[in-house]
């Protein structure tokens, strides 16, 4: 619990004074302490966002965005630095049962995307009926196709849980 306190009055800004007056008064950790606990939860993070990276499954997001720096003590040298552009980037693992396998595609697109100062000119386009038998439909009991299986998920979605009371009873049944 010290840790947590220690960790959360450095992540608010708390003065250094109260910060230091807390392990005295058995609710908090030393500065130190808490700059080494920072660092190790960073390794960690970082860690696991290479690791996750690696797997290839995931998804790369990225936010521009400014910053306006304000100084304590504005100076005429300073007066025109005091906005920052700034990039983020986020991970996002593939959920739903997303493997590697179904993202071979993806070679095969930026191996012909004009965007790559590598691809093999030689190789065609890939057309709309090829990159539309990519991922070939598999047979299913039901004899529907994907888009029909999706729109019938929601039919009855929509139905169980929006529609007349009566039908709310069938929630259980698969229909969400």
């Amino acid at each position: 619990m010290q840790h947590i306190s220690g960790c959360v009055h450095n992540l608010v800004n708390t003065p250094d004074k109260v910060i230091q007056s807390l392990p005295h008064l058995e609710i908090g950790i030393s500065s130190a302490a808490i700059n080494t606990t920072i660092k190790s939860r960073s390794h960690e993070a970082e860690d696991e966002i290479c690791t996750l990276g690696h797997t290839l499954l995931t998804s790369y997001a990225y936010d521009n965005f400014d910053v306006q720096l304000k100084s304590q003590l504005p100076s005429l040298e300073k007066c025109s630095e005091t906005l920052a552009h700034m990039t983020s980037a986020m991970l996002l693992r593939l959920e739903h049962g997303v493997t590697t396998n179904d993202l071979r595609c993806s070679r095969l697109l930026w191996e012909c995307s004009t965007l790559n100062d590598s691809a093999c000119w030689s190789m065609p386009s890939p057309s709309f009926e090829n990159l539309c038998n990519i991922h070939p439909e598999s047979e299913h009991l039901s004899g529907l196709s994907r888009r029909e299986q999706s729109n019938s998920w929601k039919l009855r979605y929509d139905i169980f849980y929006h529609g007349p009371k009566y039908f709310h009873q069938f929630r259980h049944t698969g229909g969400g």
